[in-house]
């Protein structure tokens, strides 16, 4: 199974994300837009993993969540990778993240498997197959709303998520959800 270790988003923050693609939907092929409802911020993509290594992975989150209070994050401002006069990956940023970054810290120092890659927190809003002329007016506008404010999302736990893929587009399916300690009062 293909995985990966995500927070999930609420559906205020998730539809002013969508409004995004809205204007540009069937109107520019080099474009592949997000689907909403797969809308997520990746903690850790793992990758082809086995059934034995999926139920180590669910209990080292429990582990790893036991360590870590609940947290706001809010999302706000778009860019692109590896920028906005050639982008490859056009996304949506996260304010407010040192809580996020010591969770990825402990998921990556206690699940060895996946991409290695460094973490950089943001919800891929579209891939570019390419680019064309047509790109540019795209560009231009998400330009414009670089700094657009989506809302805030109350962090309360991480999802261990498969990715079936299909040829219409990718089926993610929750696997687990792990809760963040609950505070004490």
């Amino acid at each position: 199974m293909r995985t990966f270790i995500a927070l999930e988003l609420n559906s205020p923050v998730r539809d002013q994300l969508a409004q995004i693609s809205a204007p540009f939907l069937g109107k520019n092929r080099e474009i592949k837009w997000v689907a909403p409802e797969n809308l997520h911020l990746t903690l850790k993509f793992l990758g082809e993993i086995t059934a034995n290594q999926c139920e180590g992975i669910k209990n080292a989150l429990k582990e790893i969540c036991a360590k870590h209070h609940p947290f706001s994050l809010t999302f706000q401002g778009l860019g692109a990778f590896p920028h906005f006069r050639s982008p490859k990956i056009i996304w949506a940023g996260v304010n407010d993240s040192a809580p996020l970054l010591g969770l990825v810290k402990d998921i990556s120092s206690l699940i060895k498997a996946g991409d290695g890659k460094d973490f950089r927190p943001h919800i891929t809003l579209a891939r570019i197959k390419e680019n064309s002329p047509r790109l540019l007016d795209v560009i231009k506008d998400l330009e414009e709303k670089r700094s657009h404010l989506f809302g805030t999302v109350k962090i309360e736990g991480i999802s261990f998520m498969e990715s079936v893929l299909r040829p219409a587009g990718p089926i993610y399916q929750k696997i687990s959800f792990s809760k963040l300690k609950i505070v004490d009062n």
